[in-house]
């Protein structure tokens, strides 16, 4: 179960529905967490972005978490890239100026056991970074925003459909 702020709109090929986000105050959370984040875990998405956030970020998922900030974030921003991350760690990233309006299968996956953060897009990787700790997560499964300093914030503007999460790499 869930709640959301956002409209249901028309899927990607592989999805029959979509939650199409404002960028501003849409998200979609679960009741708690689903994934525990500091072992291995795979989190993905098909994104389409209707706008481009700057400097600033658009989180496709995240997770709210015990620190205020999200355990994970699987994103699009800081200038210009795709990213999987989680706060205060290194990112896996991928620098590339996507078509606004064009589906992005978006893939991350923290290896626990190879020590390593892996960012998929479309099927290829195109980023990775090693990876040390891990957040416990306290919160919801996020789509269409993260969790920064105890509130909710990086919203994503556009639509997300068939999000998917496994606890393995």
């Amino acid at each position: 179960g869930g709640r959301g702020t956002g409209t249901w709109g028309a899927g990607h090929r592989f999805s029959e529905s979509a939650i199409r986000l404002n960028g501003t105050n849409q998200s979609f959370t679960t009741e708690g967490p689903v994934v525990d984040t500091t072992g291995s875990y795979t989190i993905s998405a098909w994104a389409q972005l209707d706008k481009t956030p700057g400097g600033a970020w658009s989180t496709i998922v995240g997770q709210d978490s015990v620190t205020g900030s999200s355990a994970f974030y699987l994103q699009y921003g800081g200038g210009g890239r795709w990213a999987f991350s989680y706060d205060g760690e290194p990112r896996a990233e991928y620098v590339v100026q996507p078509v606004l309006g064009d589906w992005y299968h978006v893939v991350g996956v923290r290896d626990a056991a190879d020590q390593k953060l892996k960012l998929y897009v479309n099927g290829e990787l195109v980023g990775q970074s090693d990876v040390c700790g891990g957040t416990t997560p306290s919160g919801p499964l996020t789509i269409g925003r993260g969790q920064w300093s105890g509130s909710p914030g990086a919203s994503c503007a556009g639509a997300v459909a068939a999000v998917r999460v496994c606890g393995r790499a």
